[in-house]
């Protein structure tokens, strides 16, 4: 179906979206040990959500709509790469199991232009189509381009030259 996701593969951190959707199952990784996986590719859940471009880097996965060229994340969370705000969920799981909107400012990140999307294992990035680039998660190295106090779960606008 045109513009549905489908995924496989390893779910060690629900970076495949659909949790429920096969537990149990295992598959043999690399050092012949059995892990959560998907041997069947699965439709991504993400209501009135059309995927144009998708990305994953780690344990985390983001996609950009077709239609609002809004960003939604899932799986690993530690560090806000999923745009949770990973601090205030402390005592929880730090994962998204589905996907979620990426904020900027307190608005969801829209005008994402077209395939324009970098999901490194700690932080993410994305360029607009005004042509600036905001990224969020981790920022102990810098990843954001920010002063380390930066909100790591929302996204910020990087600054270029």
């Amino acid at each position: 179906v045109p513009g549905t996701l489908y995924t496989w593969g390893w779910n060690l951190q629900n970076e495949l979206g659909e949790p429920e959707a096969f537990v149990g199952e295992a598959c043999d990784d690399a050092l012949g040990v059995g892990a959560e996986c998907r041997a069947v590719a699965t439709a991504v859940t993400a209501p009135d959500f059309s995927w144009i471009a998708t990305n994953g880097g780690g344990a985390t996965s983001c996609g950009i709509d077709s239609i609002t060229h809004r960003v939604q994340c899932w799986g690993d969370n530690a560090a806000g790469q999923c745009g949770i705000d990973a601090a205030m969920y402390q005592h929880l799981d730090l994962r998204a199991s589905r996907p979620v909107l990426v904020e900027a400012t307190g608005a969801p990140l829209s005008a994402v232009a077209d395939a324009a999307l970098w999901v490194g294992e700690y932080a993410s990035c994305a360029a607009l189509t005004d042509r600036t680039l905001w990224c969020w998660g981790a920022n102990a190295r810098g990843q954001l381009a920010r002063a380390v106090d930066a909100v790591p779960h929302m996204a910020v606008r990087v600054v270029l030259p």
